[in-house]
């Protein structure tokens, strides 16, 4: 997959089936990615809506923008991706980062950029097919989506730098 260079973060979620709508419009329209962001007070399901749009669409990437470890826990985020990355192969983006409306809102505090850190590199392990242990509990591999983390922001900038070579390492142009 080849990261986006034109993506959308903004769509009709007043149902399921506007939000699938805007999604094949933008596809049609030329956009590369629908990114939808993961704010569960604010928003429908991320993950059922990308769902739904998977289904709809045949090469727009689609993705969260931005999960978080926070308000999903980090394997119920692998286990959702991993999902819509069997729904649209190749296609699919995850937008990580330490949780900012969404956390909020929810009266929580953002990850710190150590904790950010400590489980991105566990979730490109358990994506990449290796067991992990999260609190305690030993996963087992998943299906292997691409897993692209954006620097965009300057809190998760100095994660990304140092994980980014592991990422790249998933990456299939």
């Amino acid at each position: 997959m080849t990261l986006p260079r034109f993506g959308l973060n903004r769509f009709d979620s007043r149902s399921v089936d506007t939000f699938v709508a805007d999604v094949r419009r933008a596809e049609t329209l030329g956009w590369d990615a629908a990114l939808q962001p993961d704010s569960q007070l604010r928003r429908r399901d991320t993950y059922v809506l990308l769902a739904m749009a998977a289904r709809a669409t045949e090469r727009i990437v689609l993705g969260p923008l931005l999960a978080n470890p926070v308000n999903r826990h980090p394997t119920v985020t692998a286990s959702s991706i991993a999902t819509i990355d069997e729904l649209a192969p190749g296609r699919t983006l995850l937008g990580w980062g330490v949780g900012d409306t969404a956390v909020r809102l929810a009266g929580l505090r953002p990850a710190r950029v150590k904790e950010l850190e400590d489980i991105v590199a566990q979730l490109v392990a358990v994506l990449g097919g290796a067991p992990v242990a999260f609190d305690h509990v030993v996963l087992h591999p998943i299906p292997d989506p691409k897993f692209p983390v954006d620097p965009e922001r300057d809190y998760t900038a100095r994660v990304a730098r140092e994980i980014l070579p592991h990422v790249r390492a998933r990456l299939k142009a």
